[in-house]
């Protein structure tokens, strides 16, 4: 077993450890908005390694203009959860954790930040994998929207077909089935990856949140497109939205 302390070139160091990976990685952290080990990740998952990320979903993730999809195109797993954790582990062997988050702001820092990496130590990796499969169990999964599927409906039209024969001329009329467009369905982004839902409740003369117990609820007009039909309250503190039966989307 190897253990390294870094408190300095902390991304290159994990630029490094990250390009080792041979075939699964997982990352734990708050945030991410180093383009740098955003790409590695990418990468990796292009060449057939699983590449699965837990990240919070608060606006600094979702609206750092990180490019999520050619990352799920590549291969890649993305999760939401609500969690503190800054750690990776590679080819359940590797584990890198620390105060680090993945971030520019990370980076620049300086000599404020530290990692440790533990090599070649599989007991140690098991564990935070084990801590990995079940941030995911209780994780939304960000998936691709499919391609817009067209539903078609037969209809039969009448068309003529002239047919000249010398200077006869026959005009029989034929049946044939037309294809038209009648509407478009378009699937959501984000589903659930289990059955685990959450439901308003009273408390005291106020509507609190089933997830977070706090009583921050508004009618958001920043709900994301893909559920703002089905979403009436938005809980603040965790960023959970409800249907108008009060349950969890």
């Amino acid at each position: 077993m190897l253990i390294e302390a870094h408190f300095s070139d902390i991304q290159q160091k994990i630029s490094e450890e990250l390009n080792k990976a041979k075939y699964n990685v997982f990352v734990a952290v708050a945030w991410i908005t180093d383009k740098s080990l955003w790409q590695i990740l990418e990468k990796k998952a292009e060449d057939g390694v699983t590449v699965q990320v837990i990240l919070v979903p608060d606006d600094i993730n979702k609206h750092n203009n990180t490019d999520f999809d050619s990352f799920l195109k590549s291969g890649g797993q993305l999760f939401w959860d609500d969690h503190h954790h800054k750690f990776c582990v590679i080819d359940v062997k590797t584990v890198i954790t620390g105060s680090y988050n993945w971030t520019y702001m990370a980076n620049n820092r300086g000599p404020r930040e530290n990692i440790v990496i533990l090599s070649q130590n599989v007991e140690i990796a098991e564990q935070f994998s084990d801590e990995f499969k079940l941030l995911i169990r209780d994780a939304d999964k960000l998936i691709l929207p499919k391609e817009k599927e067209l539903v078609y409906v037969d209809r039969e039209v009448e068309k003529e077909i002239i047919k000249e024969v010398e200077v006869i001329v026959e005009v029989p009329v034929i049946k044939e089935v037309e294809k038209k467009i009648i509407k478009e369905v378009e699937k959501p982004i984000v589903v659930k990856e289990d059955v685990h839902k959450f439901k308003l409740y009273d408390k005291g003369g106020r509507i609190r949140c089933g997830k977070c117990h706090g009583n921050k609820l508004i009618s958001d007009p920043k709900t994301p497109k893909n559920i703002k039909i089905y979403a009436m309250l938005h809980c603040k503190g965790c960023n959970t939205y409800y249907d108008k039966n009060g349950i969890s989307i």
